[in-house]
């Protein structure tokens, strides 16, 4: 039997003004401050990282039921920023399957992910 992976990418083109607006907003958001491992294995490998022009982050999970938890590897956000293009992507992924991304830091890293599981020209 194979599983199968979801992922959602939606990327926004803004100009300039409404750009650097739109970015200040995501503070609003709480990100990993750190890499999450588990057991000697690297769920996400880097909570920060960077790919051609745009600077990803890796969303932090919720503390509170209200909201949506990330489980991760299996299910996580991201939200990647490009100053040289004024444009703000966010990723959803999901795989009940994944049990993390990288055996170690320097493994199978986040760009390597992102590029595997999202379909886009950074």
């Amino acid at each position: 039997m194979t599983f199968a992976a979801d992922s959602l990418l939606f990327v926004v083109t803004y100009d300039e003004q409404t750009y650097f607006v739109e970015k200040e907003k995501l503070n609003e958001f709480s990100f990993l401050d750190r890499p999450v491992a588990e057991s000697g294995l690297y769920l996400i490998p880097k909570h920060e990282f960077s790919i051609n022009t745009f600077d990803f982050k890796v969303v932090a999970a919720k503390d509170t039921d209200e909201q949506f938890d990330y489980l991760y590897p299996e299910c996580f956000g991201m939200i990647a920023v490009s100053d040289t293009k004024k444009s703000i992507a966010y990723l959803y992924f999901n795989d009940i399957d994944l049990d993390y991304i990288s055996e170690n830091a320097t493994k199978g890293t986040m760009s390597e992910f992102v590029n595997d599981y999202f379909e886009y020209n950074w």
